[in-house]
């Protein structure tokens, strides 16, 4: 078989050709399987790669629609807040113009 090139040729390594290494179907099996073990590792590498970077950006978009919420209802506790302040001012003056003796027309204005 020396010098023969066999279809599995391309698996062996062109040193075994020159060191004058009879190439074996086990030798270029071997080869072959290691080239698909190396091609499904980059491929499943990829695919482990892919499905993190895919969690981080769903965590990404989640703390940020989480932080929106937040300020919402921080606006709407201040919302709430004033609307309390005004009314408790608006029932002050009404009651100060009650004591004062006020006209009515006054106490409904306020």
């Amino acid at each position: 078989m020396r010098g023969l090139r066999t279809p599995l040729s391309f698996a062996i390594g062109r040193r075994d050709w020159e060191e004058g290494m009879e190439p074996t179907l086990t030798t270029g099996v071997l080869a072959i399987i290691t080239g698909v073990i190396a091609v499904l590792g980059t491929i499943l590498g990829a695919v482990v790669s892919g499905r993190f970077q895919e969690r981080a950006a769903g965590r990404t978009e989640a703390a940020a629609r989480a932080e929106e919420r937040r300020l919402r209802q921080f606006d709407a506790v201040l919302d709430l807040t004033e609307a309390i302040s005004d009314h408790r001012t608006a029932m002050w003056a009404r009651g100060e113009a009650i004591l004062k003796g006020d006209g009515d027309q006054r106490k409904r204005d306020l």
